[in-house]
């Protein structure tokens, strides 16, 4: 059978319910089976588990092009072997005649399917740290800075009649004139969690809270729980919590409780 070609095809004088690829270089000699009807290729199965717990399996379906787009699995349709995996995305091709979809099914991993915490998967603990542009009065040895620029005084550190620092003027001495921000450093704590039903509490946002997860310690700083986001993904729910670093003098408790 030439590459290609639909075997039965009525040009080709064959049997016009049976559909394949041939068997030419680069080819498949995958028989598809009969029209109106898809099938499954079980030998092209795969799944891999992310470090969250969350798996992903691949199945690929075979069949005559009109054929597959209208009988490939839909989203959110359960994976043939495995029912906690939901189809998340999926993608058809075409050779010739033939169809090809491959569905990516999204789940907990089969191995840590539960509702128990002790067998779901651990959490993964993310820090990130970078820097923030913040005003030069919050400086943290803000005057030391004052008296290096001259004190105060016109041309120096200038400050308005409310004692609110305006600048450091012209004269201003340590390379500070015009100086207005510095930058400092800024974190976030995230703990990443999966579950199989959705979040239905988002914790007590906005509260000075220690992180689980052995989360670092900074002198003179705390934590502050800024809230969570869920993403679902198949039959599984990612679920990020996010602690918020404070600047030098730890989060205002007149502000923020505990």
């Amino acid at each position: 059978m030439a590459s290609g070609i639909i075997k039965g095809d009525p040009a080709e004088g064959g049997n016009t319910g049976v559909v394949g690829i041939g068997s030419g270089p680069g080819t498949s000699n995958i028989v598809y089976g009969r029209r109106g009807q898809i099938y499954r290729q079980a030998d092209r199965s795969t799944m891999t588990v992310s470090k969250e717990g969350v798996a992903r399996a691949t199945e690929e379906y075979h069949g005559l092009y009109n054929d597959v787009l209208r009988q490939a699995p839909r989203i959110g349709d359960r994976h043939p072997d495995f029912p906690g995996l939901l189809l998340h995305t999926k993608s058809v091709s075409r050779r010739r005649e033939i169809g090809i979809c491959v569905c990516d099914y999204r789940g907990l991993d089969p191995a840590q399917d539960s509702d128990d915490p002790e067998v779901l998967p651990p959490p993964v603990y993310t820090l990130d740290i970078g820097l923030s542009t913040e005003p030069i009065s919050t400086h943290p040895n803000f005057a030391a800075l004052v008296t290096a620029a001259g004190g105060q005084g016109e041309g120096k550190a200038i400050f308005d009649g409310d004692g609110i620092f305006v600048g450091f003027g012209k004269d201003s001495g340590a390379d500070l004139v015009g100086v207005s921000q510095f930058l400092d450093v800024t974190a976030t704590w995230t703990v990443t969690t999966v579950q199989k039903g959705q979040p239905t509490s988002g914790g007590n946002v906005g509260k000075i809270s220690s992180p689980p997860g052995g989360a670092p310690t900074y002198t003179n700083r705390n934590w502050l729980y800024g809230g969570m986001r869920w993403t679902r993904e198949g039959g599984v729910y990612r679920v990020d919590r996010i602690w918020l670093l404070s600047k030098d003098g730890g989060w205002n408790t007149t502000i923020y409780s505990a």
